[in-house]
């Protein structure tokens, strides 16, 4: 009876097993088929703004541009596999302009820095440093809070114990 049943049974394992495996590719991310960040990409020569146009249009990103800055400038056009970035820089070669990120899938160009007269200019910094003074904080009114015996804690600052206490401190 067993046997019956199995052979019964054969047909719907089969039927589920096509419904599983045909339904997979339904799971599979759309990142997965992009994995190397190339494309083809196919942009006639001409103008530098229709040619930037057509490629962030093929590409699917963001690109915003000042019409002056691309006004009058051409493009030698684009054709092969290439990564977003990697074609605009392409695209952009010789024109004077440079591509910058603005956002995940979002450009816009810029004036490319002159080579002759550009130097390396670093963001703002500020450097703050301790003076080497084991006087300790100053406090408002002037007051110095200095290091002081503290039991069996021994000589600790004031703002490092560990409970609360009532101190008079000298003018500085």
């Amino acid at each position: 009876m067993s046997a019956v049943s199995s052979y019964r049974l054969r047909p719907l394992l089969h039927f589920s097993l096509l419904l599983t495996l045909s339904s997979s590719p339904l799971f599979v991310s759309t990142s997965w088929a992009e994995t190397s960040g190339k494309r083809a990409y196919e942009v006639p020569a001409g103008s530098l703004s229709a040619a930037l146009t057509r490629f962030a249009g093929q590409a699917g990103v963001n690109l915003s541009v000042d019409p002056a800055l691309v006004n009058g400038r051409n493009s030698s056009g684009l054709s092969g596999e290439f990564a977003v970035e990697e074609g605009f820089a392409r695209l952009l070669q010789g024109s004077g302009l440079q591509l910058v990120p603005v956002g995940e899938q979002a450009y816009t160009l810029i004036p490319a820095p002159d080579s002759a007269s550009a130097g390396l200019q670093l963001a703002p910094t500020s450097i703050v440093g301790d003076s080497g003074s084991t006087d300790g904080q100053e406090y408002a009114g002037g007051q110095v809070a200095r290091k002081g015996s503290q039991g069996m804690l021994g000589s600790r600052d004031f703002m490092e114990t560990p409970f609360s206490m009532t101190t008079y401190t000298k003018d500085a």
